[in-house]
């Protein structure tokens, strides 16, 4: 089987411990297949409009980026 981009950054998004698999998984079910397709960012745009992620750490994810979005007990946003 093979990763597609948008698996990737879901599979990013739960790496990073910003949200769990389960509730991107949860989000991603909700929305259109067609409309998503197979970009990521798509769904990266529906986080930031939810506020489950801000615009720097959807950024951040896109690029690949898993850590670095705590600082102690603080979540950089």
């Amino acid at each position: 089987m093979t990763s597609t981009k948008l698996d990737e950054f879901v599979s990013n998004v739960a790496k990073s411990g910003l949200l769990t698999r389960a509730e991107v998984d949860r989000i991603r079910a909700d929305l259109p297949a067609e409309w998503l397709g197979d970009d990521p960012r798509s769904l990266a745009r529906v986080l930031v409009k939810d506020g489950r992620l801000t615009s720097y750490q959807a950024r951040k994810i896109l690029s690949g980026a898993t850590k670095g979005f705590f600082l102690g007990g603080y979540r950089v946003l």
